[in-house]
């Protein structure tokens, strides 16, 4: 049972820091790329 409550405890925080440390490696590209494809979209049906 300690086992797996140790595991599960460590689950979530690690999901935590995933997106996290993702954001923090590229923090331009995805942010460049949604950003980037967001307006454009958003302006040409707009237009």
């Amino acid at each position: 049972m300690a086992t797996k409550d140790r595991p599960a405890q460590a689950e979530p925080q690690e999901t935590a820091a995933s997106p996290s440390h993702r954001e923090c490696s590229l923090p331009e590209e995805p942010s460049t790329s949604r950003s980037g494809l967001l307006p454009p979209i958003r302006n040409r049906p707009e237009s």
